[in-house]
């Protein structure tokens, strides 16, 4: 009789351990597809950093631009007064003419 019983009790345990190999598996490809590391996760911060390269390199490139105008107004007279005029500067003695554009809505 007691070999009766070891028999009896082993194919359940193989079933319960198929259930938990299952269970585990499945847990491991929900966590290796959606989970914080997975392979979702990590193509979609993948493209979010390829965004912030493009915006860096965009910013890079009017910092430059602008440093080069800095330095174009700090030693160039005509660009000083070209710039002063178009924030509506005038010398002394000068008048100050604006057209206004009555065709515009």
């Amino acid at each position: 009789m007691s070999d009766a019983n070891p028999t009896a009790q082993t194919p359940k345990r193989l079933h319960i351990g198929r259930w938990v190999v299952l269970l585990l598996g499945g847990f491991g490809l929900y966590t290796w597809t959606w989970g914080p590391y997975g392979i979702l996760r990590q193509r979609s911060n993948e493209v979010k950093i390829e965004r912030m390269r493009h915006d860096n390199d965009s910013l890079r490139t009017v910092a430059h631009e602008l440093k080069a105008r800095l330095k174009r107004l700090e030693s160039d007279s005509t660009e000083i007064s070209l710039a002063a005029r178009r924030a509506g500067l005038v010398r002394p003695g000068e008048v100050l003419v604006r057209f206004v554009d009555t065709t515009a809505p």
